[in-house]
C-alpha cells in the first residue's frame, strides 16, 4: 500500500481542511519526485550522495517524516537535473494526482533533454 492510499485511506473526513490539503501537496510533490528519480536512474543512495545527506533523510524526506521545504526541493531538483514545478491549491482538487505519474514525466524527459520540467 502507498503513502497516497494509506494517506486517503485514513484521511481527515474534512477535504475541505488545509492540513488535507498541504497532505495533498506533499504527496503529489513526493511523487514528482520519485517518477523524476526513476526516470534519471537515482536511487535514495545515490539522490543522497548528490545531495551530500545521509541515505535515511532522503527515506525520511519522500515518506513525509521530514519536512519538504522549498529549500529542499529546489536542492532535490538541482541534484536531479529537473525543474521541478509545484502548483500550491487553497481547494480540494483530486487532479493533484495526475500531474505526478511517470507517464507525463516521461513524455516530458525525451532522451536528448539535459534538464527536465516535472510538472
Amino acid at each position: 500500500m502507498t503513502f497516497k492510499s494509506r494517506f486517503l485511506a485514513t484521511a481527515s473526513e474534512d477535504v475541505e481542511s488545509v492540513e488535507y490539503l498541504a497532505e495533498l501537496q506533499f504527496i503529489a510533490i513526493a511523487e514528482k519526485i520519485c517518477a523524476a528519480m526513476e526516470m534519471r536512474g537515482f536511487t535514495n543512495r545515490k539522490l543522497a550522495r548528490a545531495m551530500s545527506v545521509r541515505e535515511s533523510y532522503i527515506t525520511k524526506l519522500l515518506s513525509g517524516a521530514e519536512n519538504l521545504t522549498l529549500l529542499t526541493m529546489t536542492k532535490v531538483s538541482r541534484a536531479l537535473g529537473v525543474n521541478l514545478t509545484v502548483d500550491l491549491m487553497g481547494y480540494p482538487d483530486q487532479s493533484v494526482f495526475a500531474a505526478a505519474t511517470t507517464t507525463s514525466v516521461s513524455e516530458e524527459m525525451g532522451d536528448e533533454l539535459e534538464y527536465a520540467t516535472v510538472a
